[in-house]
Parts: C-alpha cells; structure tokens; sequence
C-alpha cells in the first residue's frame, strides 16, 4: 500500500485490527492513490480518520472517531481536489461535539456506496458536510445523527448528491438537511428524511432537489421543506412531506422560491400549515393534494407580498379556524397574490373557511376549481379588513359553496369580486356584507354567465352593489338587501315555496335602492287568486327602478279568481318611483281560466310607482274577469269529437239512382268511401270564449252482408266502417290579445246495417242504424305557453228512420228522424302552468227531425234538405275546479243541399252542402262527397 504520513508507517490487516495513535492521519499525498482495505481506525481528537488530497479506495469497513472529549473529528476528510470512493459498504461513526462523519472541503470529493451508514451522536455535529466546492454523493445510506445536530449541510459552493438513502435526526435539531451559499447544491432522490426539527431547509442563493421520497417531522416548528434564504431555489416533486408537530408547516418559504410537484403533504399538528410563502416569495405548486388534520391548520397561505401559484391540487383542511387558502397584505408588504387553478378545496371544521382575503390582497380561481366550506360558520369566501386597502377575488369556470355557512362574507372591508362562467352559493346566505369596529362593509359582485344561490344580506352601515350579465342567474332562498342591482341579460329568481302556498310567510322579499334591468328577467312565485293574495316582492326602498325587465310569474297553486286591486309584486316605498316601461310581463300569468296581467299602480292611487298582477279585461272594464283563450280550445276538441262521430245516412251513403242495368236489382256488394270539409264558430253565452274549428273527415266502408226481404222487394244491407278525422280549431277570450289553438286527431271503426222497404226505388220506409267507437289525441297550444297533449274517448249509437213519399213529376219527400247516443271520457290532468284540467265525462243523446226534397232520376239526383238538431251534451271544462260551458247551443238549424250521380258503370257518387245556425252566433259550413262502387 501507499506510505502513510506523519506516521511514516506501512498498514495492512484484517477486518478486526483497530490501531490507536494519539493523532492518527492516513494521509494521501495530490495525485497519488490508496487502498484503505476493512479497516477499524478510532482517533480521540480532531484529526481525520480517513484523510485524502489524493485518491483513495475504501472498501468495506468501520471509521469511528470515538466519543471522547476531543471535538471537532471527522470520519472522511477529503480536500484540495482528494477523493474518497468506498467500494462497498462504509460504516462512519463519529461521537465528539462538532464532529463530521463526512466532510468534503476545496474540491475534495467523497462517495459511498450503498449499505453505507454515517452516524454521529455528538451534539452540533455534522453527518455530511461539503464546504468550498466540496462534493459528497452517497447512494444507498443511511445517516443518523443526534439531536442539535446537522445530518446533512451544504455550504459555499459544496455540492451533495443523495440516492435511495435515509436521513434520520434524532432530536430537536437545528435541520436535518440543508443547503446555503452561492452555487450550493443538494440533490436528494428518492430519499427519506424523518427530523423532530426542519427537515428540508435551503438558504440564501443554494438550491435544494428533492425528488421522490418522504419527510417526516415531528417536533414543534418542524417544517417539511423551509426556504430561508434570498436567491434560494427549492426543487420537490412526487414526494410525501408529513408533520406531526405544532406549528410544523409542510411547506414553509419565508424567502427565494420553490417550485413543487405532485407532492402529498400532510400536516397533523396545531397551528401547521399545509404551504405557508410569506415575504417577497415565489411558490408553485402543480399536482398532488395537501390536508392538514389540526386546529388553526391552513391549507395554502400567502403572506406580505408573496406569490403562491397553485395547480391541479386536491387540499382538504378538518380542522377548526383551518381554511383552505389564506392571501394576507399588510401597508409594508402590499401585492400579495394567491392564484389557485384546478383546484378542489374542502374545509370540514368550524369557522373554517374555503379562501380568505385580508387587507387588500388578490386571489385568482380558475380552471375548473371547486371551493367548499363544510363546517359550521364557515364561508366558501372571506374577506377581513386590515389596514383600510381593497381586496380582489377573480373566479372563472370554477365554484364556491359554502354548505353550513355564507358563500362571500365581507367584514368591515372592501372588496370587488369578478365571477365568470362560475357557480356560488351559501346555505345561510350568497352574500353577506357587514361592518367591524366602525368599519363598513363595502361589495362589488360582477357575474358574467355564473350562478349566485343564497340569499344577500346587508347591515345598515355597509353597501352592496351586484351586477349581473351575460345570462347570469340568481336563485334567492330568503329574503334578501342589496344597495344597487345591475340586471343585464340576465334573471333574478326566487326559490320555490317550502311552505304552505296561501301563507305569506312562505314568500320572499328582495329590496334595493336602485334597480336597472337591460333585458332581465324576473322570476317570483305569486299564489294567483284574488286581491292580496300572497307573493315574493321586489322592493325599491327610496332609489329608481328603471330600464327594461320582463317579470315571470310561476303560480303556486292559486285556482285564479278576478281581482279588483290586485295582487303587488313590486313595491316602492319610501319615495322610490319605477319608470313606465320598467317591468313587463314575460310569458303570461294564467291560473284555472284566468288572465292576469302586470299593470302599474295602485288601482285606488294609493301607490302609483308600484306594480299589480291584475285580472281585469284589457278594455277598461275591471269589473269583468279577463279569461284564458285556451278555454274555447278544449270546449272545441270536445265538439270535434261529438261531430266525427255523428253521421247520416244520406252522408254515408248518398241515394244512388239504380242504372239501366239494374232495372229490375242492385248489384248486391258495395264499397264506399267519403270526405268531410267543414268549418264551424261558436261562442259562449256571456261572449268571453269564442273559437274557430275547421274539420277533415275522411270515413269509409263496404258492405259485407246482405239478405232480401220475403217480399222480394225489400232488402237488408250490413257492413263495417272506419274513419279518420283532424280538427284544429282557433280560440280567443275577450278583451285578451294572446291566442290558443287546439288540435284533435281521431280514430273510429264501426259497423252499420240499413234496410230498405224498396230496395229498387228506394220510396217508402228505410231504417239505419250504426255504432262505432272513437280515440282522439288531443293537443291546446295557448300563445307563449307549453303544448298541453291529452286523449280521450267515444262511442256513438244510431238509429234512423224515414218514409220516401213520391210526389208528382218524379218528385219526392222523405221525413227523417234520428237519435244518437254519444258517450265521452277524457281523465284529468295537469296543465304545464300548474293548472289542474278536471276530467271531462259526458253521456247523452242528440235527436236530428228533418226532411229531405229529391227529384228522382236515372243519372242526376239533386235534393233539398232540413233538418233540426239537439243536443242533451253540452262540452264542459273544468279548470282548477271552475266550470265553463255552454259555447255551443243546444239547438242547431240546418239547411242542405246536394246531387247524387251514376258516374259510370258500377261508380256512383255524391256531393252536399250544408250550412247551420244557431243561438250565441253559431256557423258551421259543411262541404262532403263520397263514391261507391258496386260490384
């Protein structure tokens, strides 16, 4: 081996050899080498056991400089460019009061192998120590070291590398790892480091990697990873930081900046911070999640000028008086800034709030974050006065929720708050605004297409002026105050009842100074009845309610009645006056069969600038009910139904002339087919409901049996039939100007049998009789209101009866009598406005006494024909329990006349026309025409 100086001694032994000298050096001189083989060396003073300015090769073995009252050894020295390189595992043990285990100094440079261990167990002892470009890189070791001890310092340029190593302190220390001074480094992978005191900590112009891995501590004040220092950089990613003491943040920069990574941070102490940047600091912080389980434990802080940037970081605090982010400013350090960006941030303990601003610091949520409070008393956003400055919260595509407490509290500050694309609510309130020690409150709220749930609260010395825009919504869930409200495309909307719907205190109040609507939208819930009936408000307490506002009603059950006065949906009081065109109607109000409308002022002038809901006529009659037009629609689907399903047999059939071939009989079979056009107007009694049908009735048949009678001359004719049928009708009410149409489509089958006394002829007697049953689908489509579908049901019994008399020159007069029983059945239902449609059951019988005129012929057979119709059936609806009825009259005259005509052979056909009339300025002009072919 190489010559050892000043002991001028040549060594060599075993594993077990030990060799004492007072002051023993194994010296290495520049450029020359050594092989130190499994050597246990002890020295009680200060020299090195190991000492290199050359290099030198360990293998395995022990280096112990002893625990005797000497100071200041060291375990492996290397310097002025000396290396030391272990080629296996190396045991370092040093027991002196400022003892190094491993000290590179000047350029020297020490490596150990893994299965190395470094323990030192004097006090102010160093475990690793590089000063002066010294460099230590240690993979797989472990290091132990006692309390008030250094395990691993980096200083003046040193540089130390760690690899799969584990750092232990063993009690209150001054750090566990640490670096400081110009170009200073220390690159730790995958290492675990376990202190009482600060773990991780990187001082002035150093910087500090640390990837992989875990930090735990746990003593008071025992941070995780500490920045101390100006110019100080801090590097982590993908490593797990727990504290268990008090006041032991997971991650403190009280100077330089940090830069972490997909970190799992963990706070269990009191008072201990998940990530704590106070003074003139840059953090960011991507990935990971932080939660903090103590007392007073915040979640993410950013203090005096600092600049916390935040990402896609899960942080959960469950703590009392813990919140999930903190920005605080101060008069000396102002420009504070917390930006938080797919965030998701829980606080579960009382008074625990999701963010806080004081003393006019910024914070900015973005990208999707989710910020909720879930404690008692705990608010998802909090601003506090400090120092008299304005505070500034920018919130986009993200949400605040507070579940137990206010969603935005201001206390005796200010603050201007900018929600876009962005959600807030708060189970107590949306907004609360309030003084502190003489301080007022002040709030500014711009939500550009975002929703506010909660009600707004206000004290009498703080103001709140809120904005809405760009399609933003509102939902109130209490009464509510606000000094200013700006509502541009936008809807304020009060919360369905909980209560009883007649109980006014199921109702809510909004009240604010001023009010400007550009285009929007208010929503209350009125109980639509009579007079002073029960209704949220909107209150313009001694400002201005001006611009342009559409005013939605959503009816709470009331069965609609006509008013007098009115029912008050937006007060002024207090000398607030409302512009003329500042509300309108959105929509329509309706309830049962009522109209109501939104009109200005008091009826009485009692409160001219305050607006009522209203269902008197449009036509200055306020003593007649102004109606629904959707009425007269369901009384004429009920009317198509009675009319598809009646029928005579002059309309079914015709009365072919028989041709020259059927001189002496008819062709025995026969198909037919038959068109119905017809528009009909009816009107009530009292002239409120009118409506407008227009009906297509398509109805064919064949016949399927017939049989003659004895006599030879009579015959007997039966068949099957099926029908198709729509009618649309147009309704209105009177003095309203909004329109309803109805729709019904109808299905029929049916079999008819008719006997003729003559068959050839057709003089003398007849009987006809029919039965079919109907399905309808019915639809009322009112103006500016949803499509309301229901079906319904029918059937209809005939029997008819008549005598043809001849008369001279070929004329000839028939009577006709018919009766008809009609059934109908239609459920009840609810309207989309809330309005309960009651069922519609009707039976009855509708008489027909007529005569028919016709000249007989072989080819051309014109006629002229009156009849008298009754009806025991009158259409009936029922809305929300009122009855309307009688649009029909009971009694209908009709005038008709047609031609019936041999086509070809075996074709005949024929055509009518016909008109009725009747009381209440009943019409109804029909036009049908039919073939049949006969085979």
């Amino acid at each position: 081996m190489r010559r050892a100086r000043p002991s001028n001694m040549m060594l060599s032994g075993a594993d077990d050899q030990r060799l004492q000298f007072a002051s023993p050096i194994i010296y290495t001189p520049a450029l020359g080498a050594a092989l130190i083989l499994a050597l246990t060396l002890s020295a009680p003073g200060q020299a090195a056991q190991v000492y290199a300015n050359g290099t030198n090769e360990i293998a395995p073995g022990t280096v112990d400089t002893g625990n005797i009252s000497g100071t200041n050894g060291v375990g492996l020295y290397a310097t002025r460019g000396g290396t030391i390189n272990s080629t296996g595992a190396v045991q370092v043990t040093t027991g002196g009061t400022g003892a190094y285990g491993v000290h590179a100094y000047n350029n020297g440079s020490v490596t150990l192998q893994t299965g190395s261990t470094v323990t030192t167990t004097g006090s102010t002892a160093y475990g690793l120590y590089t000063l002066t470009n010294g460099r230590i890189t240690a993979t797989g070791t472990v290091i132990l070291v006692a309390a008030k001890t250094y395990a691993v310092d980096a200083t003046q340029g040193g540089k130390i590398v760690l690899i799969d190593s584990t750092v232990n302190s063993g009690g209150t220390g001054l750090f566990t790892l640490g670096a400081n001074g110009d170009g200073t480094s220390i690159t730790a992978t995958n290492v675990h480091v376990r202190s009482e005191g600060a773990a991780v900590e990187v001082d002035r112009n150093s910087l500090i990697s640390f990837t992989g891995g875990s930090v735990i501590t746990t003593g008071a004040s025992g941070h995780g990873l500490y920045n101390i220092g100006s110019g100080a950089e801090l590097q982590a990613s993908a490593a797990t930081i727990t504290t268990q003491g008090y006041n032991a943040h997971g991650v403190f920069a009280a100077s330089g900046s940090m830069t972490l990574k997909n970190l799992t941070i963990e706070t269990q102490g009191q008072t201990a911070y998940g990530a704590y940047a106070t003074g003139a600091v840059q953090v960011d912080l991507s990935g990971g999640r932080i939660h903090t389980a103590g007392k007073d434990s915040l979640g993410a802080v950013a203090q005096n000028h600092a600049q916390l940037q935040i990402n896609d970081v899960s942080l959960v605090t469950d703590g009392d008086n813990s919140h999930g982010l903190l920005a605080f400013n101060s008069l000396a350090n102002p420009g504070t800034k917390l930006s938080a960006d797919k965030v998701s941030v829980t606080t579960l303990g009382a008074n625990s709030h999701g963010a806080v601003l004081v003393g006019g610091a910024e914070m900015t949520i973005t990208g999707g974050s989710s910020i909720t409070a879930q404690g008692a008393n705990a608010f998802a956003l909090f601003a506090q006065a400090r120092d008299g400055n304005k505070s500034v919260a920018r919130v986009a595509d993200s949400s605040l929720r507070s579940t137990q407490g206010v969603g935005v509290l201001v206390f005796g500050t200010t603050l201007d708050i900018t929600l876009t694309r962005s959600q807030l609510s708060g189970q107590n309130a949306a907004l609360d605004v309030r003084s502190a020690s003489g301080n007022s409150g002040h709030l500014t709220l711009t939500a550009d297409a975002s929703t506010l749930t909660g009600r707004a609260t206000l004290d009498a010395l703080s103001t709140s002026e809120l904005s809405l825009s760009k399609g933003s919504a509102w939902t109130l869930t209490g009464d509510s105050r606000i000094t200013r409200l700006n509502n541009r495309d936008s809807s304020v909307q009060f919360q369905s009842i909980s209560g009883h719907a007649t109980d006014a205190a199921s109702y809510r109040t909004l009240s604010t100074g001023h009010y400007t609507g550009q285009n929007g939208a208010l929503r209350l819930n009125t109980y639509l009845a009579g007079d002073n009936s029960p209704s949220d408000k909107l209150i313009i307490d001694g400002g201005v309610a001006d611009g342009q506002s559409h005013v939605r009603i959503n009816n709470t059950g009331g069965p609609g009645a006509q008013t007098k006065g009115g029912i008050l949906v937006i007060d002024a009081i207090n000398g607030a006056t409302t512009t003329t065109d500042a509300f309108a109607l959105e929509g329509r109000a309706v309830a049962g069969p009522y109209e109501y409308r939104l009109l200005r002022g008091a009826t009485d002038g009692s409160n001219a600038e305050a607006w009522y809901l209203r269902s008197e006529k449009i036509n200055n009659q306020p003593d007649e009910p102004l109606y629904r037009p959707e009425v007269g629609a369901y009384l004429a689907n009920q009317f198509f139904a009675q009319q598809f399903l009646t029928h005579t047999l002059d309309d079914r059939r015709g009365d072919q002339p028989a041709s020259p071939a059927q001189a002496t009989q008819r062709l025995p079979h026969a198909s037919w087919l038959r068109m119905t056009g017809a528009h009909a107007k009816g009107n009530t009694g009292d002239g409120n409901h009118s409506a407008k049908t227009d009906v297509f009735t398509l109805h064919g048949g064949a016949d399927l049996y017939e049989q003659a009678s004895a006599d030879g001359q009579g015959k007997t004719y039966a068949g099957l039939m099926a029908s198709y049928g729509v009618g649309s009708s147009r309704a209105r009410a009177d003095g309203n100007p909004y329109r309803a149409n109805g729709r019904s489509q109808a299905w029929s089958l049916g079999a008819y049998g008719t006997w003729y006394g003559n068959d050839l002829t057709r003089l003398g007697p007849y009987v006809d009789t029919w039965a079919q049953i109907g399905t309808f689908r019915n639809r009322v489509e009112g103006q500016l209101l949803e499509k309301e579908k229901y079906q319904a049901h029918g059937w209809a019994l005939s029997a008819e009866t008549g005598y043809a008399a001849a008369l001279s020159g070929r004329w000839v007069i028939e009577p006709q009598a018919q009766l008809i029983y009609l059934g109908y059945r239609q459920s009840g239902f609810t309207e989309n406005t809330g309005v309960r449609i009651g069922s519609a059951n009707a039976d009855g019988l509708l008489t027909r006494l007529g005569a028919r005129l016709y000249h007989q012929a072989d080819t051309f057979q014109p006629y002229l024909a009156a009849n008298w119709w009754r009806s025991s059936i009158e259409p009936t609806v029922r809305m929300d329990g009122k009855r309307i009825d009688n649009m029909y009259p009971q009694s209908r005259y009709e005038l008709k006349t047609g031609l019936n005509a041999r086509l070809a052979k075996s074709w005949t056909g024929w055509t009518s026309l016909s008109g009725n009339w009747g009381k209440q300025d009943y019409r109804e002009y029909a036009l049908r025409a039919g073939v049949q072919y006969t085979f």
